[in-house]
C-alpha cells in the first residue's frame, strides 16, 4: 500500500509540472516560423469556367485561417510548379494588391483559344503564406475560342472562292486557309490589305469547287475566329456552259433556241449538251409563250442534251406553268441544286409523244406540292427512258391530284431502271412508284431514303403488276402510312431488302415486304427528333445511320 501511494504522489507531481508548463506564454523550445503558415484552399474545390478572355475561378477557403485576409492567383502559358518563381515572362499574377478576399473571382485579359496553368495561394499580414496549390494537379485549362468572323452569306461562297467578313476593324494580322486534312493552302498577311481589315471583309480567291475548307483569323498568334465553309459546286460538265442572264425571268422557246444555237456556233456540234445555270435566289419561269400570250410547254430541242443547274447563293427556283416536253433524241435533261414549284404544270414530264432519253435526273432538288407526278409516261407512242434518277431530295405533299410520283405504266413506255438516293419523302399521297403494265422490268433500287406518312389509300409504295422488275431496298426508314388501306409492293420479280427499318405506325394492308432491322418498332414521333417541324433526325442511336444522310445526327 505504501508503494501504491508513493507512485500516486509522483504521478500527480508530474501532472503539476505540465499544468504550470502549458501556462506559460510561450513554450521553451520555440516555434519554427518556416511551419507556421497558413492552410491552403481547398484544392478538391478549385474550379475554372472560361470565356474566350476570361477565367472565373472559384476555390473554397474553408481550409485557410482566420489570419488569411487575401488570395494570390498565378495563371501562366508555362508549367507552373512550386519551384518555378512567381511572376514568369509568361505569367500573369493577380492579388497581390490584396483585393481577392472571396471566391469566385474572375481573370481577364487572357489570350483566346489558349492553354493556361493556375495555381492560387493564402496570404496574409501576419504569417507566412500557404503552399501553392495547382488546378487540376498541375494540368491546364484552355479559353474558348474568340469568334470576330461573322455567319458566311450564300451569296458569298462561289465554286472558286468565299467572302469573308469579320467585326470591322478590329486587330487582325493574318488568314490562314486549310483544307480538312488540316494542310494550309493559303496564309494571307492582313497588313499588306488595310482597307480590308478596316472594313472587315477579304474575298479568298482560287479555291477549289466542292472543297471543304477552314479559315482562320490571327492578330499575332493569338486565335481569334474560325470558320468552316464548303466552296460551292462547279456548273455540270457540259459542252457549253452558260450563265443566264438575271435579266432573264423566263425561258421561252426563243431564249432556249437562242442558248442551243449559241451552243452550236461554239462547238460546232448540232448534237450539243448544254449546262445553263442560274443565278443564286432568283426565280425563273419555264415555259414557251403562245399566241394568245399564254403559257405553253417548252420543248427541249432534239439532239439536245441539258443540264438546269442552281449557282451559288440561295438557291433559285424554276417555276413550270406547264410541262417540259421532251419529245426526240436526248442524252440527259437534268436537274441539279433548285427548287422545283409546280405553278400549274401539276406534272413537270408528262411525255406522251415518242421521246429515246438516256436519263432523267433530279440532284439536290426540293419540291413542295406536286399536285399529280413528276415524271409521267403515257399515250401510244413509243418512249424510251434509260434511267430515272433522285438523289439529295427532298419531295413533300405530292400526288393530291391522283397520280403517282412516278408513273410509267403503258406498253409503250421503256425504263430501263429507276434509283432513288440520298433523299426524303413526306406526305406521299398516292402511290409511289406506278410501273404496272410497262413493256420492261424495271430495274429499281432505293437506298439512304426516309419516308413519312406515305401511300395514299388502297394505292402502293411500288406497283409493279405483272412485272418481273427486281426491286432492291436499302439503308432506308419507313415511317408512318398515310391510311391504314396503304399497300406495299407487288412484282414479279425479287424484292430484297438491307438494313430496312418501319416504325410501328408503317402498316402495310397487304402486299408487305420485311425489314431487317431487330430493333423494337417505335412510333415515328418518337423515332424522330420533331417530325412536326420536319426534322427526321433519328433519335435511337443504334438506328441513326439509317436513311437520309442530311438527318444524321452530329456529333457534339
Amino acid at each position: 500500500m505504501k508503494a501504491i501511494n508513493k507512485f500516486f504522489g509522483i504521478a500527480l507531481m508530474a501532472l503539476g509540472v505540465l499544468s504550470v508548463a502549458s501556462c506559460a506564454d510561450e513554450n521553451d523550445w520555440g516555434v519554427d516560423s518556416a511551419f507556421d503558415r497558413l492552410f491552403g484552399v481547398g484544392e478538391d474545390a478549385l474550379s475554372v469556367e472560361t470565356t474566350e478572355s476570361t477565367v472565373t475561378v472559384t476555390f473554397s477557403a474553408l481550409k485557410a485561417t482566420s489570419d488569411t485576409i487575401y488570395f494570390v492567383i498565378e495563371v501562366s502559358k508555362d508549367s507552373l510548379y512550386d519551384e518555378v518563381e512567381m511572376g514568369g515572362s509568361n505569367a500573369k499574377v493577380y492579388g497581390t494588391n490584396k483585393e481577392i478576399k472571396s471566391s469566385p473571382y474572375e481573370i481577364t485579359g487572357l489570350e483566346s483559344d489558349t492553354k493556361y496553368y493556375l495555381r492560387i495561394k493564402a496570404s496574409s499580414d501576419t504569417k507566412a503564406d500557404s503552399k501553392w496549390v495547382y488546378y487540376n494537379n498541375g494540368g491546364t485549362f484552355k479559353t474558348k475560342a474568340e469568334q470576330i468572323f461573322n455567319a458566311v452569306q450564300p451569296a458569298n461562297v462561289g465554286e472558286d472562292h468565299v467572302k469573308l467578313t469579320w467585326i470591322p476593324g478590329a486587330e487582325v494580322t493574318l488568314l490562314t486557309v486549310a483544307t480538312a486534312d488540316g494542310t494550309v493552302v493559303k496564309e494571307i498577311d492582313l497588313t499588306q490589305y488595310p482597307d480590308a481589315i478596316e472594313k472587315g471583309e477579304y474575298d479568298v480567291t482560287g479555291l477549289t469547287a466542292s472543297t471543304s475548307y477552314t479559315f482562320v483569323i490571327y492578330n499575332g498568334e493569338t486565335k481569334r475566329g474560325t470558320l468552316n465553309v464548303t466552296t460551292a459546286a462547279a456548273m455540270p460538265a457540259g459542252d457549253y456552259k452558260v450563265q443566264l442572264d438575271e435579266s432573264i425571268t423566263q425561258i421561252t422557246q426563243d431564249v432556249m433556241d437562242k442558248l442551243v444555237a449559241d451552243a452550236q456556233a461554239a462547238t460546232g456540234k448540232t448534237d450539243v449538251s448544254i449546262t445553263i445555270g442560274i443565278a443564286g435566289g432568283k426565280t425563273v419561269t419555264v415555259a414557251d409563250v403562245d399566241d394568245k400570250g399564254e403559257n405553253a410547254s417548252l420543248a427541249v430541242p432534239d439532239g439536245i442534251s441539258v443540264t438546269f443547274f442552281g449557282l451559288a447563293g440561295e438557291v433559285p427556283t424554276l417555276s413550270f406553268p406547264k410541262s417540259l416536253e421532251i419529245g426526240g433524241e436526248h442524252a440527259y435533261v437534268r436537274f441539279e441544286n433548285l427548287i422545283l414549284k409546280d405553278d400549274g404544270c401539276q406534272y413537270f414530264f408528262n411525255q406522251s409523244k415518242a421521246c429515246n432519253v438516256g436519263e432523267i435526273s433530279f440532284n439536290g432538288i426540293k419540291i413542295d406540292g406536286l399536285k399529280r407526278s413528276l415524271v409521267r409516261l403515257q399515250s401510244s407512242d413509243a418512249k424510251t427512258v434509260g434511267t430515272i434518277i433522285i438523289n439529295d431530295c427532298q419531295i413533300n405533299n405530292q400526288g393530291s391530284g391522283g397520280y403517282a410520283m412516278l408513273l410509267f405504266k403503258d406498253s409503250s413506255e421503256n425504263v430501263g431502271s429507276v434509283k432513288i438516293s440520298n433523299s426524303t419523302f413526306t406526305k406521299i399521297l398516292n402511290t409511289f412508284i406506278q410501273s404496272s403494265g410497262s413493256s420492261t422490268d424495271t430495274q429499281m433500287s432505293i437506298d439512304a431514303c426516309t419516308f413519312y406518312d406515305v401511300i395514299g389509300s388502297g394505292k402502293y409504295l411500288i406497283d409493279a403488276n405483272k412485272s418481273g422488275s427486281n426491286i432492291s431496298i436499302s439503308n432506308t426508314v419507313f415511317a408512318k402510312t398515310n391510311t391504314d388501306s396503304s399497300k406495299g409492293i407487288r412484282t414479279n420479280g425479287e424484292i430484297s431488302t438491307s438494313q430496312v427499318y418501319f416504325t410501328s405506325d408503317f402498316e402495310l394492308s397487304s402486299n408487305g415486304f420485311d425489314p431487317d432491322m431487330p430493333n423494337a418498332a417505335v412510333a415515328s414521333e418518337n423515332l424522330f427528333e420533331d417530325v412536326e417541324n420536319g426534322d427526321f433526325t433519328i433519335t435511337d442511336k443504334e438506328l441513326s445511320v439509317l436513311g437520309d444522310p442530311r438527318w444524321f445526327a452530329t456529333e457534339e
